[in-house]
């Protein structure tokens, strides 16, 4: 049975595709890591109760033998962070509480797919999350080279992610745990919520039909020939680099330009989230062509 999990009544966490979903715009998907939405189902399952770093290595990576760094553990709750922070979820739920772990405080129930969960659209917005290359308040209190005042031998490190007084950690702490029931879905939204999500989704259209139905956007794309089956054009100029980075997004989302496709438009940190990919049967000055967009957040494709 695919087990969903409906959090603070505004995202739906499906553990089996690994994805979040705003409960009033559920064509848009936001993708997790393996390890990331490993770490988001502890977090919800263990919902109000402490989780130490030893604890979260064992059960997201121990089952498989692998040795990741602290700095990978640190990189995945980011990215849980801002997943749910992309799914509508303002509020911090996902705690650190200095030198002694993690804590989710979001309200957690089970999403019972049979009341009123609209149907989804074939081709869902997909957007994956990158986390940043620097490290967090967790990894500084949690480091091995920490000495007891709290400093790091490779020196201090500054972060803006919420560090919890011992007064807020004391009622983090003592929050009380809600218990998962599938019949607890409120299904009850302020008007507020419903005017953010209508927002979120006409910007999100504005930007798509701005940034990708104008031929004007891909005059100046150099054209790098025939790769894996795709004419492709690419926003960098350098041939090697946007190959490999084309190859890369097309093997991360399971694209085969052989499928009804022959046109491909690579723009490498163009926007601001990383990179994206276009891809139509027919060449983008074609009125009647018809393109699918995608968009890669992966660090490795990012050009300095």
């Amino acid at each position: 049975m695919n087990v969903k999990y409906l959090i603070n009544n505004k995202v739906i966490f499906d553990p089996d595709e690994r994805s979040l979903r705003m409960v009033t715009a559920q064509d848009v998907k936001i993708s997790l890591h393996i390890p990331a939405s490993r770490c988001l189902l502890q977090l919800v399952e263990s919902q109000g109760e402490l989780l130490t770093q030893e604890f979260l290595f064992n059960n997201i990576w121990g089952a498989q033998g692998a040795s990741v760094s602290s700095n990978t553990l640190y990189q995945n709750i980011g990215i849980v962070r801002k997943s749910l922070k992309s799914a509508g979820i303002d509020e911090n739920i996902v705690q650190t509480l200095s030198r002694k772990g993690v804590i989710f405080t979001g309200d957690v129930s089970l999403f019972n797919a049979n009341i009123g969960e609209p149907a989804l659209i074939n081709n869902p917005i997909e957007i994956p999350i990158i986390p940043e290359n620097r490290p967090s308040a967790f990894e500084s209190e949690f480091s091995a080279g920490s000495d007891e005042t709290g400093h790091n031998e490779a020196g201090d490190v500054a972060s803006d992610e919420p560090i919890n007084s011992p007064q807020e950690e004391s009622e983090i702490l003592h929050h009380q745990k809600i218990a998962l029931s599938p019949v607890s879905i409120k299904r009850s939204y302020s008007n507020w919520t419903a005017l953010a999500a209508v927002i979120f989704f006409m910007l999100g259209l504005g930007v798509y039909i701005l940034r990708f139905n104008s031929v004007y956007f891909f005059a100046d794309y150099h054209p790098m020939g025939k790769v894996d089956g795709c004419e492709l054009l690419s926003s960098y100029y350098d041939e090697a680099t946007a190959k490999k980075a084309f190859s890369e997004i097309l093997k991360n989302q399971n694209i085969s330009c052989e499928k009804n496709a022959s046109w491909a438009y690579l723009t490498i940190n163009r926007l601001p989230e990383g990179s994206s990919l276009l891809i139509c049967d027919k060449s983008i000055k074609d009125s009647l062509s018809r393109c699918k967009s995608y968009i890669s957040l992966e660090a490795d494709n990012e050009i300095h």
